[in-house]
């Protein structure tokens, strides 16, 4: 899947709604998730979820339990969503374009 660096956005308000790589989440934000989930609960979703002052934001960690994700039906699905506010960080890398279309602006050059 496509990604790029959270910093990369042209607009601040943009960074609302993007979901943050859950493979490359830095160390720190990754202990501060890891304590307060459970031993059975897996990350699926980092969402940047609301704009703080003081380059803050709310993020949105869905965790899906384990034992219903081995056992689920297939009409059921649970999450479990944690909200941590932290200081932003433009090294953050994102995933994909969340359905928003997003294009890393191209540069004007000579066309051929």
């Amino acid at each position: 899947m496509s990604h790029f660096r959270y910093g990369d956005q042209l607009s601040r308000k943009l960074r609302v709604g993007i979901c943050l790589r859950k493979r490359d989440l830095p160390e720190r934000l990754s202990k501060r998730i890891r304590g307060v989930m459970r031993k059975t609960e897996y990350i699926d979703i980092v969402r940047v979820a609301e704009l703080r002052p003081n380059n803050q934001v709310l993020l949105e960690v869905w965790t899906d339990p384990l034992f219903d994700h081995l056992l689920r039906k297939k009409d059921y699905t649970r999450f479990v969503v944690y909200g941590f506010v932290v200081d932003e960080d433009p090294e953050w890398i994102c995933e994909g374009d969340v359905g928003r279309g997003y294009v890393n602006p191209r540069k004007k050059g000579p066309s051929v």
